[in-house]
């Protein structure tokens, strides 16, 4: 089995702003997989925070709309 490592290559903040709940600024680690083109970009928010609130909010009204 071939084995890749991932390298992290930054990390820095995105706002992201949503017509309902405004401004969620999230974490981001770009991170890039040894001998390959693509990136992998992680964002999330830091728990007990009120971005990670936010994205609760979104994800409770995704399930809703998917019921």
């Amino acid at each position: 089995m071939t084995r890749y490592e991932t390298r992290p290559i930054g990390r820095s903040h995105k706002t992201v702003v949503h017509p309902d709940l405004g401004e969620i600024v999230l974490d981001c680690d770009i991170m890039t997989i040894e001998r390959a083109d693509p990136h992998i970009v992680l964002n999330w928010a830091a728990p007990h925070t009120g971005a990670a609130e936010k994205l609760a909010l979104l994800r409770d009204r995704v399930a809703t709309a998917a019921q």
